[in-house]
């Protein structure tokens, strides 16, 4: 049993967000280890979350805003199955089981300021 909310190891991920990424709950992990930004290039983001393709009950957006309200998906996981969408660039196995996604935002400069998550919903 897995409470979503509960951080069995204090490392300030949930456990929700730990089995979203493939790690245990009782041992420690940091944020960038599932889910990175890279700075900005003069025209594009590029950001990387590392998935499980076994957690058929999980969907992950990739998503952009430029105001926190209104977001937009670059890159759709759902049901266990390969990410699609616009931003969409590669995804590559870190072992047997897990998956690292790449995903590019492509913007004309000079741009307004963005912002990004990784929504994980569970069905």
């Amino acid at each position: 049993y897995i409470d979503d909310a509960y951080d069995t190891d204090g490392d300030s991920l949930t456990d929700g967000l730990e089995y979203a990424w493939g790690f245990s709950p009782r041992s420690p992990n940091t944020l960038e280890s599932g889910f990175s930004v890279s700075p900005p290039a003069a025209d594009a983001v590029t950001l990387t979350f590392r998935r499980d393709p076994l957690a058929t009950d999980l969907t992950y957006r990739a998503q952009v805003s430029t105001d926190m309200v209104s977001w937009t998906t670059l890159a759709t996981s759902t049901a266990g199955n390969s990410p699609t969408g616009p931003g969409f660039v590669s995804e590559s196995t870190i072992d047997v089981s897990f998956r690292s996604v790449t995903v590019r935002d492509s913007f004309s400069a000079p741009s307004p300021k963005r912002f990004y998550r990784l929504s994980i919903t569970r069905q």
